[in-house]
């Protein structure tokens, strides 16, 4: 005999003037995989929108994402970008567009999904990628300059 433990959460939304039910499933649905740019938690990401993706896994038949919803955070938990609830099917290539991204900076990421019965997942575990560094000529000019003030530490360059 086999015994499965399921909690739920119902909360109400108003859309369009209209009550919709929202059931928040948490054992049975989930968002696995978090990939930016094809990697785990990647690091020197060299595009300015990288793309993010993931998969779902369901111990349910016939389970289809149907929404989607992406926030994403720098360090210190500030907002860097939150979707919303966006009503789509799409788990792969989702360009980020939110702030813009510095040189080096780790965003991390969490998506929650809705299923096609629209039951809502908990959010996935946090990911994250790390910039790389996205301006070159900037680059270039910072460590020449760091190399010459320490050749040179009175010069003024």
């Amino acid at each position: 005999m086999t015994i499965v433990l399921v909690s739920a959460k119902i909360t109400f939304n108003k859309t369009n003037n209209r009550e919709t039910q929202t059931q928040e499933i948490n054992a049975e649905t989930q968002v696995l995989n978090l990939t930016c740019e094809y990697k785990i938690n990647p690091i020197g990401i060299d595009v300015k929108a990288p793309r993010l993706s993931w998969k779902i896994s369901s111990d349910q038949n016939n389970i289809m994402q149907s929404a989607y919803e992406i926030n994403v955070m720098d360090e210190n938990g500030v907002s860097l970008w939150s979707t919303g609830k966006i009503f789509s099917d799409q788990s792969v290539n989702i360009a980020y567009n939110g702030v813009p991204l510095k040189s080096q900076q780790r965003a991390y990421w969490q998506v929650r999904i809705w299923d096609n019965n629209n039951n809502a997942t908990k959010w996935s575990e946090k990911a994250y990628w790390e910039m790389g560094l996205l301006d070159l000529a900037a680059a270039d000019l910072q460590s020449v300059a760091s190399c010459q003030s320490k050749k040179h530490p009175n010069s003024q360059f």
